[in-house]
């Protein structure tokens, strides 16, 4: 190896250690002790080349950059280095002690038998992680709503909004306008492929999606092929049209990208959330629009209130115009499960106004002392949770 590339990987190196987020600390060991080995062999060769270039001797041209190699500051970093060899050096202990404590299952064995163990240990490995795709392909959907929501939160959408904001000033914000920013949003993404790692839909359920629906919200100059039509089944795979709008079932669309997450590009990791984002701001204005037609009370019509009353819709507890669908203590449970998360305090003044009820604080004293008040109870927490 070259001085050059030793110089180089060594001043990487400091780089590398800043990333690491290990939990073992043999990691941080053995590369401290890697970085002590590789920093001699660097300064073996390098004081041979000075000497010999002292004598006239050229063994080769410096391919690095000497500003940056030699600021001390550049190796310091963090501290994290500093930091973590403190840290393992607390309790008095020596490397000799460290390195045995830390690799007693292999510190008897020779470097013949360690490397089998690697291997075995790499076998088992790549077993396990076919294990762990198996498993994953044959769970139950609704176990990936949840990472799926997480992993919406690691994204910005402040840009998003602003975007949509924009958009909204220089149109006029009506459902119908609404409905076709529904549609064409949906073809950008698509047109993007992020489903082209699903499963291709049967000739059946091609003719059955509303396909014609879709369509005609597009530009007539669209030329909607197969492909097209095809990627347009397979995301409405993963969701329902509930009053015109598209609800994405969050336990079929998370566990289709876990499945398939490393495959994407990063533009379309990140596409296949933000139109998801892009939905839920259409959908606020619609529901925004309808609470108003149909006459929500004031404290309703923010988009978090709209949010629960559509999950409860949805969940067919409550008609179209957010009227219920159930029996009176059932709907006081709903009525103080949305309340409670709306912070509103004349609630039930509210909810008997706007559903024509009387007595619905004692519909709740009813409901809770129910037989089964404990089943109902939890079915109005995780609606909303």
């Amino acid at each position: 190896m070259t001085f050059s590339t030793r110089v180089n990987k060594y001043y990487e190196s400091r780089q590398i250690y800043e990333s690491l987020k290990e939990d073992n600390p043999a990691v941080y060991l053995l590369f401290g002790l890697c970085n002590y080995t590789a920093g001699n062999d660097t300064l073996h060769q390098g004081h041979i080349i000075h000497e010999d270039l002292k004598k006239g001797i050229l063994h080769e041209i410096p391919d690095y950059n000497v500003k940056e190699v030699t600021n001390h500051e550049n190796y310091v970093r963090t501290g994290k280095m500093k930091y973590d060899m403190s840290e393992l050096a607390k309790d008095g202990e020596t490397i000799g002690e460290l390195l045995h404590r830390l690799f007693k299952p292999v510190w008897d064995i020779t470097t013949k038998d360690l490397y089998d163990v690697i291997d075995d240990n790499t076998l088992a490995l790549e077993d396990l992680i076919l294990n762990i795709n198996t498993t994953m392909r044959h769970a139950d959907a609704s176990i990936f709503e949840e990472n799926f929501l997480k992993l919406m939160k690691r994204y910005d959408w402040t840009e998003t909004e602003q975007n949509y904001q924009e958009d909204k000033d220089e149109h006029c914000v009506t459902l119908d306008w609404l409905q076709e920013k529904q549609e064409k949003e949906l073809k950008e993404v698509l047109q993007m492929d992020i489903m082209h790692y699903a499963d291709n839909p049967s000739t059946q359920y091609l003719e059955e999606v509303d396909f014609p629906y879709h369509r005609g919200f597009l530009s007539c100059d669209f030329k909607a092929d197969d492909d097209y039509k095809k990627a347009y089944a397979k995301f409405m795979k993963c969701a329902v049209r509930k009053g015109n709008l598209i609800i994405p079932k969050f336990d079929e669309y998370g566990k289709y990208i876990a499945l398939n997450y490393y495959k994407f590009r990063p533009e379309q990791k990140k596409a296949l959330f933000e139109i998801i984002k892009k939905f839920e701001l259409i959908h606020d204005d619609v529901m925004h629009i309808r609470a108003i037609e149909i006459g929500l009370p004031e404290v309703l019509r923010l988009p978090k209130a709209i949010r629960l009353l559509e999950k409860a819709r949805i969940a067919g507890y409550l008609d179209d115009n957010y009227q219920p669908t159930t029996s009176k203590t059932f709907s006081a449970l709903l009525a103080n499960g949305i309340a409670e998360r709306l912070e509103i305090r004349n609630k039930w003044k509210v909810f008997e106004e706007f559903w024509d009820r009387k007595n619905m604080y004692k519909d709740y004293f009813d409901a809770v002392n129910q037989k089964q008040s404990p089943e109902n109870q939890k079915a109005v927490y995780h609606l909303f949770a």
